[in-house]
């Protein structure tokens, strides 16, 4: 399946809308939406109904045509999946069906904009249509997986794309094989799409009468299936058969079909054990439309492997003949054919086989050939001479012997010959010698991000001896290439094999970056960073794995952490990350990563040539390093949280809405950051930044254009030695030396703050807060580093922080006017300089966390993900800052992550007048921050285990938060008290700047937006919009603010700003 995304090209790069396109149908007209895709305008209608949605009496019938509606359609959002379990792909990388839902009988169509203007309902360009099948074993699948996304396909081949969701496992081909229940639903919606399609498919710009029917795996069987039905005759043109062709009905087991729905209709209640099965058949199908849906699947996953499996019949009038047959396929539906498979199919089927019978893979060593016989008469039903004379071909004689591994390399290659490779040879023969022009191809590029095992080889780690119990720590174990030469500014390579054992007991070079400032006296040494430093560091109990045998079945809960830092700084290294005690006194997997910051993770021209996000493409090949490999270091790849700090946190959050990250953890924790933090840093030119910082580095020829040198710049780039580097950077301004995340590449094809992305929220359960004085640090940073602010605030405090809201956020001046006199009271109020450092960092800590927290957190809610909310209220024992800063940012970290004890001996740290370090090392954590540690690490591994946190000391449970009952606990020793909000009045202030409102709007949303649309709603930077770089600046900036008039030079803006960016230095 993995390897179809580089024959759709679905990297999804979705980065402006435009206007909305209609059209007409059959049923009624329908609205979809301009998107702007590597630089090609595409229209896309998601979701429309083809059929009647089959529920109640219309579950287990043939489908029925949508119903016509009124008005106009919004078919904007990919439609549900159909009922079905989770897919275990090939025991990794699990997709969550969680959400599944019989009402999914939607397709969606992509067409390219440039040939239908949006003022029509109707488009005549004609062009080619391609309608895809998609595949999952009958069993499995839907339309809205990133694979099938047709938004690039569309526009670069000139067609229009059609997907869409069909009826699967029993709901879609539960038989009888007589007239009161023939089967086949899930072919039979396949026929009504291929029939809407000729009846619709003109108003959207296709030719009804060049129509190519495209499936892949189950998908291609279908479509060979359509290729012989008398039912789809005239309906395409032409058939794509990717690895799958009607042959795989050799897995047929409808021999068994009375005894198996016999026993899911006696599971659910609906079998009379008195009564024969035909003489009560009518009765039993009422009696199963009636029962809950999940019930069902419930029943059928109780049931053994095989089981489990419903697919085609024939016999029907869909498919009279029998696919087996040489017969069927005499008369195909096609002029012409392009089917072929890959290099290596039967890995898949085989992995799928020993994850379903784990027994199988320690019986083979015994007596394999015997096994295999076997297993090729119940599976295939051939005989066992025939099977014999089968496994004498592929193992040789008997005297022949064979170790496990090469066992098992047989075998996968037996499999896919007699499932995949041999059935489409076979066909392909077939519809030749019918004068069909027939392409075949095998595809054999390994890609760098496939699902399946590539184990680099073996590591050794220590063992570290705790009070509590024994860790077993392995550090710095590679997980990508180094980013060096060419690879710098490119996204990472996956590690390289390494021959015997690699020593994985240090922690890793932190990635190259510049120091960090802490306070006036204190900061992180980073002379030592480096651009070889994509590494990972895993920790676990050491009792659970006595063998790497043993190991692989444990199964223990993991944690995944990101550091903070404003994605300028940090490192996995620094020794509040360290998970020994973590892991020590919660029983799970505690997993740290290095990922590029600075320059190297998150410069971005905002072309193809450099997008940008390479720290967060850094975190989703460890994501996947986790998912390959963690099973054989005692984790469960399906039960992974992924959480983060700061500018961590901002990241989990990234990834749990995109669409690359899909299925590689299940749970969410977010301290201190959310994606909608993102509201500082989007409003400035990635574009700009990239020519400054091009310019800076001798890279930049100012006398031509970006797009004219692009190439040369970025060789140029990569051609710097670091030093140099880094000595012409710490030259440039602090504002220059930002770099963020952007969007508008195929990691974050959408803006995070656009409210309905977050629908693409891919986690079941989220725990996120905050602590009480977040903007607390970001002054105190500030002052430290600019002595000159307080003196500037005191000359006029409402004007420098309406400026710093505008230049910060992107907020229009007379809501930043609005905002100023909500904190700091009516104009006639006067505040000493001590009561103005508070309220603003009040300000700053609800417009940069707590706020984003509040509103992250209900949109989760509203989506259905179980989401609870702390807020940490505990100030310790020792803390880098003032007693007036309180409980600031990061306080919380050696708690929830157990590193009370080893942060305090952090060998980065560094303080010249020895101040800091002494107290850092000679203050002891108090008894109460000790005991509260332990109480912290009690609701982290509960939430870990189970996704829901447990409040110790009591029997209470945890309030989920939700917009009608935003109920928080506050973390504070032996004493968690519950909230509401927090803040709840305050973020009203900030909701319209923290979220865009989606067209649709609710009035209330709409009301709270009206605020901004008048002078521009913030305009975060993309991929594709216009920006002028190059112009050169203006002399002064003129604000209209309390009825007055103010001049500012640049200087003076340019200060204000500062102040309110630097706080990213500070993570």
């Amino acid at each position: 399946m993995i390897c179809l995304v580089f024959i759709i090209g679905c990297l999804l790069a979705v980065v402006s809308a435009g206007d909305v396109p209609q059209a007409y149908t059959e049923t009624g007209l329908i609205s979809g939406e301009r998107l702007t895709v590597n630089k090609r305008q595409v229209d896309a209608f998601l979701g429309i109904p083809y059929a009647t949605p089959p529920l109640g009496d219309l579950r287990f019938r043939k489908p029925e045509p949508a119903k016509p509606w009124k008005g106009i359609l919004s078919a904007t959002k990919k439609p549900l999946p159909c009922v079905q379990t989770d897919l275990p792909l090939a025991d990794k990388l699990p997709f969550n069906y969680s959400g599944s839902n019989e009402d999914c009988l939607y397709l969606n169509v992509w067409r390219p904009s440039k040939y239908c203007a949006t003022s029509s309902p109707k488009c005549s360009a004609m062009l080619p249509v391609v309608v895809f099948v998609h595949g999952g074993g009958f069993q499995w699948g839907d339309s809205a997986l990133f694979l099938y996304d047709g938004s690039n396909l569309a526009p670069t081949a000139d067609v229009v794309f059609v997907t869409f969701n069909y009826r699967v496992n029993i709901f879609g081909f539960l038989s009888l094989e007589n007239s009161e229940l023939q089967g086949n639903m899930g072919l039979w919606d396949q026929n009504l799409v291929l029939k809407w399609v000729r009846a619709n498919i003109a108003y959207f710009g296709g030719d009804a009468s060049d129509v190519t029917l495209w499936g892949q795996s189950a998908g291609g069987a279908s479509v060979g299936f359509h290729a012989v039905s008398p039912h789809s005759k005239g309906l395409f043109k032409r058939i794509i058969m990717q690895s799958g062709t009607p042959a795989l009905t050799i897995l047929n087991v409808s021999h068994r079909r009375a005894a198996r729905i016999t026993a899911i209709a006696d599971a659910v209640g609906c079998y009379d054990r008195r009564r024969t099965l035909m003489d009560q058949v009518k009765d039993l199908l009422s009696c199963m439309k009636r029962v809950d849906a999940r019930k069902i699947l419930d029943a059928v996953s109780a049931e053994k492997p095989l089981n489990q499996f419903y697919p085609p019949t024939h016999g029907d009038d869909f498919l009279p003949s029998d696919p087996l047959s040489d017969d069927t396929w005499n008369h195909l539906n096609t002029k012409e054919l392009f089917t072929g498979h890959t290099a290596n199919e039967g890995n898949f089927l085989m992995r799928n086989i020993r994850r379903s019978a784990p027994v199988l893979e320690n019986i083979l060593s015994e007596d394999y050939r015997f096994i295999t016989t076997v297993v090729l008469s119940v599976m295939f039903q051939i005989p066992v001479s025939s099977g014999r004379q089968i496994v004498k071909e592929y193992f040789g004689d008997y005297n022949e012997k064979h170790k496990k591994k090469k066992v098992l390399e047989i075998l996968d290659d037996m499999f896919g010959d007699v499932v995949f490779n041999c059935p489409t040879m076979f066909f392909a023969e077939k519809a030749s010698k019918q004068g069909i022009d027939t392409y075949a191809y095998i595809f054999a590029h390994l890609p760098s991000t496939s699902p399946w095992p590539n184990p680099r080889g073996h590591i050794q780690g220590k063992r570290i001896l705790t009070d509590y119990a024994d860790v077993d720590a392995f550090l710095g174990i590679p997980y990508a290439q180094p980013p060096v030469g060419d690879l710098r500014l490119s996204r990472p390579q996956p590690a390289k094999a390494w021959n015997g054992t690699y020593v994985a007991t240090e922690f890793p070079t932190p990635c190259f970056q510049p120091d960090q400032v802490l306070n006036e006296d204190a900061r992180l040494n980073y002379s030592s960073s480096s651009e070889d430093c994509l590494y990972i560091n895993v920790w676990r109990p050491a009792s659970a794995c006595a063998n790497e045998s043993v190991c692989e079945t444990v199964n223990l809960p993991v944690l995944v952490f990101l550091y903070g830092g404003g994605f300028q700084f940090g490192d996995s290294g620094l020794r509040v990350y360290d998970g020994t005690n973590f892991v020590a006194r919660t029983n799970t997997l505690f997993v740290s990563l290095n990922y590029r910051v600075y320059f190297y993770g998150f410069l971005s021209a905002e072309r193809p040539a450099l997008p940008g996000n390479m720290g967060l493409w850094d975190q989703l090949m460890a994501l996947k390093w986790v998912n390959r490999n963690i099973r054989r270091l005692g984790g469960n790849e399906r039960d992974v949280t992924l959480s983060g700090h700061s500018a961590g946190a901002i990241a989990a959050g990234l990834h749990a809405l995109s669409p690359q990250s899909r299925g590689l953890f299940t749970r969410l924790i977010l301290q201190s950051g959310t994606p909608l933090t993102m509201i500082v840093g989007l409003s400035y030119s990635g574009i700009s930044k990239f020519i400054n910082t091009a310019v800076t580095l001798g890279c930049y020829d100012t006398g031509r254009s970006l797009d004219a040198q692009i190439s040369n710049v970025i060789d140029c780039l990569k051609r710097l030695d670091h030093v140099s580097l880094r000595t012409r950077m710490a030259a440039v301004d602090v504002k220059r030396q930002m770099f963020l995340p952007v969007y508008g590449d195929d990691m974050l094809p959408f803006d995070p703050l656009n409210g309905r992305n977050i629908e693409l929220l891919h986690v079941k359960e989220m725990f996120l807060g905050t602590v009480r004085d977040e903007g607390s640090f970001i002054v105190y940073a500030l002052r430290a580093a600019m002595p000159y602010l307080m003196h500037f605030l005191h000359l006029d405090y409402r004007l420098a922080v309406t400026v710093g809201l505008k230049f910060a956020f992107d907020i229009p001046t007379h809501n930043g006017k609005s905002i100023v006199q909500a904190y700091f009271g009516d104009y006639s109020v006067t505040h000493d300089d001590e009561t103005i450092v508070d309220i603003l960092s009040k300000l700053i800590g609800d417009a940069m966390f707590d706020c984003p927290t509040n509103l992250f957190a209900m949109k989760a809610a509203e989506l259905g993900t179980d989401t609870y909310r702390y807020l940490f209220a505990h100030k310790p024992s020792y803390s880098f800052w003032p007693d007036w800063a309180g409980i600031a940012h990061g306080c919380e970290l050696p708690f929830t992550l157990g590193s009370l004890r080893s942060f305090k001996s952090e060998p980065r740290f560094t303080s010249p007048s020895g101040k800091y370090g002494d107290e850092m090392r000679n203050t002891e954590a108090s008894q109460e921050d000790e005991s509260f540690m332990e109480e912290l690490l009690q609701i982290w591994s509960a939430f870990v285990r189970d996704g829901r946190p447990k409040i110790p000391l009591s029997d209470a449970e945890w309030p989920k938060y939700t917009a009608e009952n935003p109920e928080f606990v506050y973390l504070q020793p032996s004493n968690y008290t519950r909230g509401f909000g927090p803040k709840k009045e305050r973020c009203e202030y900030w909701r319209p700047f923290l979220l865009k409102q989606s067209k649709g709007a609710s009035a209330e949303q709409s009301s709270l937006q009206s605020d901004t649309s008048s002078t521009g709603s913030p305009q975060p930077a993309k991929s594709t919009r216009s920006v002028a770089p190059e112009a050169a600046p203006k002399s002064d900036v003129r604000l209209e603010l309390y009825s007055s008039s103010y001049t500012l030079e640049p200087s003076t803006v340019l200060f204000t700003l500062f102040a309110f960016i630097i706080w990213i230095c500070m993570g």
